[in-house]
């Protein structure tokens, strides 16, 4: 008979640590391309293999093993900061990105966007001044 017991496994580090709160323009380049490759309308879930083929990380130096590390990493703090979400449960490998993060994106896209210029705005043609001689 055995006489293990199962202890739950508890963790600071990579996902199950604390909440961050990060801005698009505070995360690196990465984790800006990752989101904006997850950013399709009715949020997709994607696997580690098709995030990594999708950003063509497969085809880095060290082949395929180091563009899914480069993803798993990348992953560590989108999903605390809740840029991302898992599809059931930490573990199951399959990510999505939140509805928060997809509105956040939206708010992004439309404050980037030229804006009309508004009458007081609008450049004025240069005076021109005659000057006798």
């Amino acid at each position: 008979m055995s006489t293990q017991t199962k202890t739950e496994f508890k963790s600071s580090q990579g996902q199950r640590a604390g909440a961050l709160q990060l801005h698009f323009e505070e995360l690196t380049k990465n984790e800006q391309l990752l989101v904006v490759s997850l950013a399709i309308e009715g949020r997709p879930v994607r696997s580690i293999k098709e995030l990594m083929e999708d950003l063509n990380w497969h085809r880095i130096q060290g082949g395929r093993a180091r563009g899914c590390s480069r993803v798993r990493n990348t992953l560590r703090r989108l999903v605390r900061s809740q840029w991302v979400t898992h599809e059931n449960e930490v573990g199951d490998g399959k990510y999505r990105l939140t509805k928060n993060a997809l509105d956040r994106l939206r708010r992004l896209s439309k404050d980037d966007a030229p804006k009309r210029p508004t009458k007081a705005s609008a450049p004025k043609a240069p005076a021109v001044v005659e000057q006798e001689f």
